[in-house]
């Protein structure tokens, strides 16, 4: 599965960064609220933001406001839009 062994890849790159910046608490973090909040309502924000209707535009928006509301650090936040550019999240390419 290429986009899987691609997710691993960029997750092992932010580990590293993690790991370099000594911020690897941190990231786990932001990554599991930013889990949390996508799987609330029975999944109902992930299943928006793979519902083929919203655009690309529409997805980073809705992002955007999800990474500012938890207050992501400044890498996570990055990773986030990285895999969702790169289509490893939402899968909208």
């Amino acid at each position: 599965m290429a986009n899987g062994s691609l997710a691993k890849r960029y997750a092992r790159a932010l580990i590293n960064i993690g790991k370099e910046e000594n911020t690897v608490d941190q990231l786990n973090t932001d990554l599991q609220g930013f889990g949390e909040v996508l799987s609330l309502n029975d999944n109902q924000l992930f299943k928006s933001l793979t519902n083929p209707i919203l655009t690309a535009e529409e997805i980073s928006a809705v992002l955007n406001s999800v990474i500012e509301k938890l207050s992501l650090s400044p890498v996570t936040q990055n990773f986030i839009k990285l895999l969702k550019d790169k289509c490893i999240i939402f899968m909208r390419c």
